[in-house]
């Protein structure tokens, strides 16, 4: 239903960009992009109510400024409509918060998920009691939301498998390529001959062992080994003990590799130096709003 002036109104969790672990990672950029949407694509049919936990670092001011309004605490109240919820992280911060409107009837309620690998890698991400309980109050609410947002095939199988979520509750998204990459992919063929020389590998991965860099320097040894010898760059904040063990697996090839530190990286952070024009994404997806009926 929507308000007397014609607009409905989305209150969105926003915690996720003020957490650095996630605003200026995957997560975050996904974020951000979904924001930007439901900003530009719903002018004057939606009014964007951002819900931040006050205890949490600042909101960026970008951020900020997409959303009608900012809230220091998850209520739904004065507002003239029966809004829409939209957790863009459900699986990565408090679930206390947003359970305040989970119960709450007339909030039709969405979540993001991104996917279950703390469950796939119970030993590695949930060995403390802590953090297991918290994960299993979190998959415990995402049944609660009425519409879910996987960003994969593989994700939406794991809500059926894992929680008996029915399909048409389940609207897979794809995830959102920022317009800039778009340009430089479909400049990128046939710029350079194939076999130029000073050919370059980017890598961009992180600190985490589910990223393989190990594979790529495999493969980038290899290529050495048989004559080529194609610079490997590796951007993902890698720190110095990281940076180490690469450069002695790497061999007699280190002397091509090369670290990106963050703060080189173009166009670092989510709402760095935010320019709407370069700020447009491209997602392979269309996020649909679900109206009072559960059809999009």
């Amino acid at each position: 239903m929507a308000d007397r002036a014609g607009r409905t109104d989305v209150l969105v969790d926003l915690r996720c960009l003020q957490d650095p672990l996630y605003a200026d990672r995957g997560i975050g950029s996904h974020a951000g992009f979904l924001i930007d949407v439901l900003r530009e694509r719903s002018v004057g049919r939606l009014r964007i109510v951002g819900l931040v936990d006050p205890a949490a670092p600042p909101l960026h001011a970008a951020a900020a400024e997409a959303c009608d309004e900012v809230r220091g605490a998850f209520v739904a109240d004065a507002l003239d409509s029966h809004p829409v919820f939209l957790a863009l992280s459900p699986m990565t911060h408090d679930t206390t918060l947003p359970a305040r409107l989970l119960d709450r009837p007339g909030i039709r309620s969405a979540a993001v998920v991104y996917d279950f690998i703390p469950a796939a890698f119970p030993d590695r991400y949930l060995a403390d009691r802590q953090t297991l309980f918290r994960y299993a109050a979190a998959c415990e609410w995402l049944s609660a939301y009425d519409v879910l947002f996987p960003i994969s095939a593989h994700a939406a199988g794991e809500l059926g498998d894992r929680f008996d979520v029915a399909a048409d509750r389940i609207q897979v998204t794809g995830v959102a390529l920022r317009e800039a990459f778009g340009r430089r992919l479909a400049g990128a063929a046939g710029r350079r001959p194939a076999a130029a020389r000073d050919e370059t590998v980017l890598f961009v991965g992180g600190p985490d062992d589910r990223k393989n860099l190990d594979v790529v320097v495999a493969a980038y040894r290899e290529l050495h080994a048989r004559g080529r010898r194609p610079q490997l760059v590796v951007a993902g904040g890698y720190p110095e003990d990281w940076q180490r063990r690469v450069r002695s697996a790497c061999g007699h090839a280190a002397d091509r590799l090369v670290f990106l530190d963050r703060d080189r990286l173009p166009g670092r952070g989510v709402f760095a130096a935010r320019d709407r024009g370069d700020r447009q994404r491209r997602a392979g997806h269309r996020l649909r709003h679900p109206g009072p009926s559960g059809t999009a």
